[in-house]
């Protein structure tokens, strides 16, 4: 007898001395112990917790920000319930009582008994608030990231946008000169000649503000991903209005193949947008530093694909000659780029990636030897499970 309870009094002392929250649950989901460490992060007393049930503290991390449930709404299973479907290990959590909420990863023990059966459950907690924390500000570099890119992008794209409403404003001038002459000659004008004046004018202006929207659009700086109905064509077209006069100059086409069949999908459009500024701007750059540049036949393409039901596809393809192979496997890193170091910073192409992967897509690339490189954004149609989201990912990467 003394030699058991010695056991169970060094057992005791090693749970206690253990730097992870450690409760031991009797069959029913019941607390009979919590060690110091489980105590201090919940900010309570033994006697607060002893004989309730764990979900009283542990709640699922897709729960705790839910707003509450309907009644024709299904409950979300809760962990108890994933641990008897099974899902003992690594599950994210929030321990929480009070004010006290802290991200946890937590694993799930079961002890059987002789006959199998559960007699106790042993659960140990990990406080995950610095992993979170180092998350929350890897984020917040990245979204200052993507603002210092929008910042430059803005300007370089300025003077393209004067030259955009610079056309319309001229042709405006050269309209109402021309009324005002006819005024002067012969008092009046004949509706026949006065309407098609007014309608090329108010073309003009709806073109001016369709070019302004776009800038503006861009412009929005947005720190969180949020969701909202986007059709792809309208973002496309967006991007289309920005780089136009600039590629024009250059005596670069850009050309726009849409299909009829895109569908909307559910995704934040301005970071959609982001990146397909970034891939143009890379095709762009790419005939004007290339030592390999064609001058004549130059050519940038944005076509759209679907996968009915599941994702829909951007490419975005030139034929400046292409990225080297050599190089193909670290153009995603942070830093790496193929240009002169002053300009650029080599962030554009991870940026685009980490923001692809944060809408739950992929985007690869491909290179055609001596002709060109061509870009592939694939994007889901609407955020799933993730179980669903998974099941994507993985037909994405061997389809793609």
């Amino acid at each position: 007898m003394e030699g058991r309870i010695k056991d169970y009094t060094t057992t005791v002392l090693i749970l206690e001395s253990i730097t992870d929250g450690v409760f031991i649950l009797n069959s029913d989901g019941r607390i009979e112990y919590a060690n110091k460490s489980s105590l201090d992060l919940l900010g309570a007393e033994f006697d607060e917790v002893k004989g309730k049930f764990i979900d009283e503290f542990l709640v699922d991390s897709t729960e705790l920000n839910r707003p509450g449930v309907s009644e024709d709404e299904e409950e979300c299973p809760s962990l108890l319930e994933k641990l008897r479907n099974g899902i003992f290990r690594n599950i994210e959590c929030y321990l929480v009582n009070k004010q006290n909420v802290t991200p946890v990863l937590v694993t799930f023990n079961p002890i059987k008994s002789k006959k199998g059966e559960v007699e106790y459950i042993i659960v140990i907690v990990n406080d995950i608030s610095d992993i979170k924390a180092m998350e929350k500000e890897l984020k917040k570099s990245q979204v200052i990231a993507v603002s210092r890119d929008r910042l430059r992008a803005l300007g370089e794209l300025t003077v393209g946008l004067i030259h955009q409403i610079s056309h319309p404003l001229n042709a405006m001038h050269l309209r109402l000169d021309m009324l005002k002459s006819r005024l002067k000659e012969k008092g009046k004008i004949s509706t026949d000649k006065l309407l098609p004046c007014i309608k090329d004018i108010d073309n003009m202006i709806n073109k001016m503000v369709n070019i302004i929207n776009s800038m503006r659009l861009f412009a929005q700086q947005t720190e969180d991903n949020v969701l909202e109905i986007v059709n792809i064509q309208e973002v496309i077209e967006n991007v289309v209005s920005m780089f136009m006069y600039e590629l024009k100059n250059l005596d670069i086409e850009l050309i726009v193949e849409h299909r009829k069949d895109i569908p909307y999908i559910l995704a934040n459009p301005l970071l959609i947008e982001q990146v397909l500024i970034n891939l143009v701007s890379n095709a762009r750059d790419a005939f004007i530093y290339n030592p390999k540049k064609r001058e004549k036949d130059r050519r940038i393409k944005i076509r759209t694909g679907v996968n009915p039901g599941k994702w829909v596809e951007i490419y975005v393809e030139d034929n400046a000659g292409g990225i080297d192979r050599s190089v193909l496997d670290r153009i995603w890193e942070p830093f790496f780029t193929t240009k002169e170091i002053d300009r650029n910073s080599g962030i554009g192409l991870t940026m685009c990636k980490n923001i692809i992967d944060s809408l739950g897509g992929n985007i690869k690339v491909g290179v055609r030897d001596g002709e060109g490189t061509i870009f592939k954004v694939i994007l889901p149609i609407e955020q799933k499970s993730e179980t669903q989201e998974l099941r994507n990912l993985i037909e994405i990467f061997h389809r793609g």
